[in-house]
């Protein structure tokens, strides 16, 4: 994705979401910034809660609402009960994974390197692979969407949100499972910000800081990650049927692909797994 096409892909996705904060009247308390601004810490422990916080906070309060559209079963159900409770067991898990990966970002985190779980050294990739995991494990129904939700909220210049729309117009693989491949959804999303690095109209060759600065006041944002820039410019992904830019770009496709194949040897070759599935893009 170049420099321009992304840029139009955010304005594209502004434009939409303002015309439909008008028509719907969403109320701004459940907007992306108004849960920022909650705080880091509340997002990245979600553990500190107990059972009826989650289901008031997190899953009426933020994933079932009507800006987030999760569709969850209601917490005041049977299923919605037993999905809290097995919610509270995961955010119990992850702490220590979200601690092992907070220092990375979409931009330059090394998905071939390993980073500190506790006292173990493990490769940064399983540990994504991991959070992934047991977000989507949660039963019953949790699944992809959410998980990305919360994986963002946790660690929002690390982890990029998703769609079911973005998940199909991306063609992110599943095998083997039903589930899309949320690591590879990130190596093509680092190869994403790396294109738009490169092509970086005004040849600054600015770092990464200053350069999502310049996107952010470009845009008319502000502090936002690359990580949720790129989210917005994949809602035109998303939707070309609403007539978005096509924005989607085939050589990062055959780049990310490049990167899966050698991140599939280098898995097998430090963990002694026989069978590493990334999957593949279909550019």
């Amino acid at each position: 994705m170049n420099y321009s096409a992304f840029l139009s892909g955010i304005m594209w996705t502004k434009t939409q979401w303002t015309l439909d904060q008008q028509n719907r009247r969403l109320p701004m308390k459940f907007s992306y910034m108004a849960l920022r601004a909650i705080g880091r810490d509340y997002w990245l422990h979600l553990e500190r809660m107990n059972q009826t916080q989650l289901g008031t906070d997190i899953i009426n309060g933020f994933l079932n609402t009507r800006e987030w559209n999760c569709h969850l079963d209601r917490p005041s159900s049977p299923k919605g009960a037993t999905m809290v409770n097995n919610l509270q067991s995961a955010v119990h898990k992850l702490a220590r994974y979200y601690a092992a990966l907070g220092l990375f970002n979409i931009c330059d985190v090394d998905f071939f390197g390993t980073t500190l779980l506790g006292q173990m050294i493990s490769p940064i990739s399983l540990v994504i692979a991991e959070i992934y995991a047991t977000f989507c494990d949660i039963k019953p129904r949790f699944g992809p969407v959410p998980t990305s939700k919360l994986m963002h909220m946790a660690l929002p210049s690390l982890f990029v949100m998703w769609d079911d729309a973005i998940i199909k117009e991306y063609h992110v693989p599943s095998y083997p499972s039903d589930k899309p491949q949320y690591l590879s959804f990130l190596v093509l999303m680092q190869e994403n910000a790396r294109h738009i690095r490169a092509t970086d109209p005004t040849g600054l060759n600015l770092n990464w800081g200053n350069l999502v600065a310049q996107i952010n006041a470009q845009c008319g944002y502000n502090g936002l990650s690359m990580a949720r820039l790129l989210d917005i410019a994949n809602h035109a992904v998303g939707y070309p049927a609403r007539g978005a830019p096509n924005i989607r770009c085939v050589e990062c496709c055959e780049r990310a692909n490049i990167t899966l194949s050698n991140l599939e040897s280098h898995i097998k070759q430090v963990t002694g797994f026989q069978d590493v599935p990334l999957g593949r893009f279909k550019c």
